[in-house]
């Protein structure tokens, strides 16, 4: 067999080997870059859950406090002092770096006979932390608060939705509990918590060169983005919160 017949012959067989090993390849190349994309997609998952599970770890323990100490101060707080409240939510202020505040809110007359509004709020500042009275007017009105509001008529502790607090920048829920009186309500307590774990988490997250990750609500509203501004927008809250008067 003359070499012109080999070569034609040799090309003849490896052309259609080097088509089906070129295929193959692009075929391998995307199933890695799949496989790529989905451990990565895994990865973050992973990440986000441990992450969720440990603020919302640290919020089922605070909403518990909350709880507690509604249930405590309905049993005791016609014998406690001004001072006595006052402690108590410097304690509730001062048990986790996640709460920025909280606050004691009695029904008209309920704690003082005499006064309309009684709301001492115990609020961080800076390395110390001071309770305040300037809740207790009728500017603010806290018996039109959200927190005040969805408090009636329930027994257990309640999360307000998400709402960008402009003063701090942060991304913060306010968690109430009920205070009761023999069945009867006469008031709230409230813990201010951040949320800036979890915005911290999220902004992090690159995907590829130019992705960012979101988290958002079941009804689409956004908790932590990249974009700050869409967490500014979509986290509001109904009425005034706490730290922003009215």
């Amino acid at each position: 067999m003359s070499d012109s017949i080999k070569t034609k012959l040799l090309l003849w067989i490896l052309g259609p080997l080097v088509a089906t090993m070129v295929i193959l390849t692009g075929v391998s190349l995307k199933i890695a870059s799949s496989i790529i994309e989905e451990k990565t997609s895994d990865e973050m998952n992973a990440q986000l859950e441990y992450q969720q599970s440990n603020v919302y770890g640290e919020i089922n323990e605070i909403k518990t406090k909350a709880e507690d100490l509604s249930r405590d101060t309905g049993l005791h707080y016609k014998k406690l002092t001004p001072a006595d409240l006052e402690q108590s939510i410097i304690g509730m202020a001062d048990s986790s770096e996640m709460v920025l505040g909280s606050g004691f809110w009695f029904e008209p007359n309920a704690y003082l006979p005499d006064q309309r509004y009684f709301g001492p709020y115990a609020m961080k500042d800076g390395g110390k932390i001071v309770v305040t009275y300037e809740y207790s007017n009728d500017s603010y009105d806290y018996f039109s608060q959200e927190y005040y509001t969805m408090c009636k008529g329930v027994k257990n502790a309640q999360l307000t939705a998400p709402y960008f607090d402009d003063t701090s920048g942060l991304v913060m829920s306010s968690c109430a509990a009920p205070i009761y009186d023999n069945g009867n309500f006469v008031g709230v307590v409230t813990v201010d918590l951040k949320l800036d774990t979890l915005q911290d988490f999220i902004s992090s997250i690159h995907i590829g060169e130019a992705g960012t990750a979101t988290l958002v609500t079941a009804d689409a509203m956004y908790v932590a983005s990249a974009d700050e501004e869409k967490v500014k927008e979509s986290a509001t809250i109904s009425g005034t919160p706490i730290g922003d008067k009215a």
